[in-house]
């Protein structure tokens, strides 16, 4: 049985990016993927912020295909709210070379990679995590300090440790023109608890998505990082108990968690809006005045930063909140 200081199960951005971060500290660092090809499927549209490559420190060269300058709002009447300006606000990007890539790196820091390996047990024995796996006909076995869940919405390592589920699973559809998914969920409504005794979810597994979009990239390699750092304080203090391990949901939480939950509350709003609403609102929206301070504080990493200054300059928007509570 081959031993390890950390398991990441999942090889998407996220878990590649726990894996980089914690092998370039020489902890010996072991990637399980249930696919044999890195970025394949591919699990989302592939829209980030220029932020993405710029916080995370990720090259961009054969990644970025589109640059993304605004977009166009259809109401369901037929009105057209164009928003954006002149700032560059989004990449559309090759998912597969960018989770091609992020592999790439952890690889060059050390990780070893167990790809087309299926975790089918998991289990806490004598101290530490003991993985058994399925690899084309043959049965591995690996142990680990921590193992750390970056293995999506319907993560197996959440259920093998009875951790809370997402709030809601969005259904969805992604296709391209020469390959389709048709079995997408993205989870929404992170829970309030991410970790246990060696036990640390990540991104999709720990639904840390925006619900306004379902875009997770930037939020789940925001909290990767965190994870990345608790878990190099915990093999230095050779502590892995919930409470040691607890300080990553702290910091997540703490970053993020109030931006999630905006989120939710306007997800909620917004499936509670008739046709005529979305038609009214965008109506309301759609002057020069408006457009311009959506152009100006519009974020989709952050979305709630537009909130204040739109309701600043239309206090009629603040109904939305009352309709939302109505139909509570």
């Amino acid at each position: 049985m081959e031993q390890y200081d950390v398991m990441v199960v999942g090889a998407g951005p996220v878990g590649c990016f726990v894996a980089s971060e914690i092998a370039k500290e020489q902890y010996k660092v072991a990637l399980i993927e249930e696919h044999t090809h890195i970025g394949l499927p591919v699990q989302c549209a592939g829209l980030i912020t220029p932020r993405v490559f710029e916080t995370f420190k990720i090259p961009s060269q054969n990644i970025v295909q589109n640059e993304i300058y605004g977009a166009n709002i259809h109401s369901p009447s037929g009105d057209v709210l164009g928003v954006g300006g002149d700032k560059l606000h989004a990449f559309a990007i090759d998912r597969t070379q960018f989770d091609a890539k992020l592999a790439s790196l952890a690889m060059n820091a050390g990780v070893s990679l167990f790809s087309g390996t299926r975790v089918i047990s998991a289990k806490k024995t004598d101290h530490t995590i003991v993985l058994d796996a399925k690899q084309s006909n043959n049965q591995i076995q690996l142990a680990g300090n921590i193992v750390v869940g970056a293995d999506g919405p319907h993560s197996f390592i959440r259920k093998a440790f009875n951790l809370p589920e997402p709030k809601e699973m969005l259904k969805g559809i992604g296709a391209e023109i020469t390959d389709a998914n048709l079995d997408s969920r993205i989870p929404l409504g992170a829970p309030k608890k991410t970790v246990s005794d060696h036990v640390i979810l990540v991104g999709d597994a720990a639904a840390q998505v925006k619900p306004t979009s379902g875009g997770g990239i930037y939020t789940g390699l925001l909290s990767a990082r965190f994870c990345a750092r608790v878990a190099i304080e915990a093999l230095q203090q050779k502590s892995f108990t919930e409470k040691t391990l607890s300080q990553y949901h702290k910091k997540w939480t703490d970053e993020i968690g109030k931006e999630l939950q905006l989120g939710m509350r306007f997800r909620k709003i917004f499936t509670h809006l008739q046709d005529k609403d979305m038609d009214a609102y965008i109506k309301k929206l759609n002057n020069e005045e408006t457009i311009e301070i959506i152009n100006s504080y519009g974020e989709i990493d952050y979305p709630s930063h537009l909130v204040m200054p739109l309701v600043k300059k239309k206090p009629s928007l603040l109904k939305l909140i009352s309709h939302y509570r109505k139909q509570r």
